[in-house]
């Protein structure tokens, strides 16, 4: 009786799971498995987009203050819920008369998820991302333009997020304004 019980119960699991596996799914890798080679991924390539433009490095010089930063592409960017998507990702460098004040590659927010813009891919010459704000740890909108004529200029404006913020009970409010300058006219970097 009980061993009828146990593979009736196994039935179930096992319809359970194939009822509600996603079309495509391939089968993990089973656990304790070594793999000994890279195996290749069948996934078709990513589409080219006007925004593929924006990968690569940048940089903006006025006097001895500096901005440069470097965009490439994520083609399986994790989302909270699972799900994966195309982005471009971007990490950020300034310095002012000679001083770093900002450096992605150094900054433990900044290294804890690995960019400090993310955007999505769209199939026009600009990208709406969110950007990180280092020093006064706060986040903002950076709107990135490619004129078509003018390939390696990029437009970069930077303003604050809409709508309100929520103040915690003993939390600083953020500061006004950004540690960049928020307009500038980047150049692609060779």
């Amino acid at each position: 009786m009980m061993r009828g019980l146990v593979t009736f119960i196994l039935y179930l699991l096992s319809a359970y799971a194939q009822a509600y596996a996603q079309p495509g799914a391939k089968p993990r890798q089973a656990a304790g498995t070594v793999i000994t080679k890279l195996l290749p991924r069948d996934e078709p390539p990513a589409p080219v987009l006007p925004a593929e433009q924006f990968l690569g490095t940048w940089e903006w010089r006025s006097g001895t203050d500096v901005f440069r930063v470097t965009f490439t592409r994520n083609r399986f960017y994790q989302l909270p819920n699972g799900t994966s998507m195309h982005v471009v990702i971007g990490r950020h460098w300034y310095t002012r008369s000679g001083v770093i004040i900002e450096n992605s590659t150094t900054n433990s927010l900044a290294l804890r998820y690995g960019h400090t813009l993310l955007g999505r891919l769209h199939e026009d010459w600009s990208i709406d991302m969110g950007f990180t704000d280092l020093t006064k740890n706060k986040p903002g909108r950076a709107q990135l333009t490619i004129n078509p004529t003018t390939p390696n200029k990029l437009q970069f404006t930077l303003r604050e997020l809409e709508g309100g913020m929520l103040a915690l009970p003993n939390t600083p409010t953020p500061a006004a304004g950004f540690t960049i300058p928020t307009t500038m006219t980047l150049t692609r970097v060779p």
